[in-house]
């Protein structure tokens, strides 16, 4: 008896490690997705965006994935805001909460850009690059007159 305990312990130990190497591959994979995306060569990933949103449809680093890809602005807005209200300790959800700011900031909506921008350095402290979130967020209160915003936020960043 202690024998067969052995070995169904041995089998649930290599399904656990099998599991955990396909996520770890899997979350490889989304990372490398996004590097070639940042390097200019999204056709390839947008050739398995299909795939990907098939087999994963639920998961964060897919739906960053669709909405860095997607070019319908109001559309990646609301996947953006997806990965960030269903997923809100993913590891996507500062950028996506970055590339918010960042649409709302190119179409001017300084107001909202600014409210959205703020919240960032609180909420993903660790975040790469946030000097040009902050930088973005101070730009947008001064291009609507929140002078006193600008102060209080260039004094504690």
């Amino acid at each position: 008896m202690v024998h067969g305990h052995l070995v169904l312990h041995l089998i649930l130990n290599l399904y656990i490690f099998f599991i955990q190497s396909q996520s770890f591959l899997y979350s490889q994979n989304i990372d490398m997705y996004i590097s070639l995306i940042h390097e200019g060569q999204s056709e390839g990933v947008k050739d398995n965006l299909p795939e990907l949103i098939s087999k994963y449809p639920n998961d964060p680093g897919v739906i960053y994935l669709q909405a860095l890809l997607t070019v319908n602005g109001i559309k990646s807005l609301e996947l953006y805001s997806k990965l960030i209200e269903k997923f809100p300790e993913s590891k996507y959800s500062g950028e996506a909460s970055v590339k918010i700011g960042e649409y709302f900031y190119a179409r001017g909506l300084y107001s909202q850009a600014g409210r959205q921008l703020c919240l960032i350095p609180r909420k993903y402290p660790r975040l790469p690059n946030m000097q040009v979130v902050i930088d973005m967020m101070v730009s947008s209160f001064r291009a609507i007159g929140e002078e006193d915003s600008v102060k209080y936020y260039s004094s504690i960043y």
